[in-house]
């Protein structure tokens, strides 16, 4: 999505449907009104996507599933340099650590 210059306007894990079909899932995204395309994606809407996709607390998910979604991120953003892609992964977890702080779902 983003490295098609696509980013959206409330990546909740709520907005975002999976289906399977045999060994494949499909994803589906809802709440649309406020997605963007450009080219290139503007980098804090890249890291408000991350950010809001990383709302999970340790009990949702592992930090293992979570560092697999963001190497499979840093697969599909051939555009972004690796210490680039480092700091914006970095910065969109530990934004997502301090709001679920600050609404009393961690420690």
């Amino acid at each position: 999505m983003h490295h098609a210059g696509f980013t959206h306007g409330d990546l909740r894990t709520s907005n975002v449907l999976a289906h399977r079909e045999g060994n494949a899932f499909h994803f589906s995204l809802i709440d649309n009104e406020r997605n963007r395309q450009r080219q290139p994606p503007a980098g804090r809407d890249i890291l408000r996507n991350l950010m809001q996709l990383n709302m999970l607390t340790p009990a949702d998910i592992s930090n293992t599933d979570r560092m697999r979604f963001f190497s499979h991120w840093r697969r599909e953003m051939h555009n972004l340099a690796d210490p680039e892609a480092h700091l914006v992964a970095t910065e969109a977890y530990h934004w997502a650590m301090r709001r679920l702080r600050a609404k009393g779902k961690l420690l």
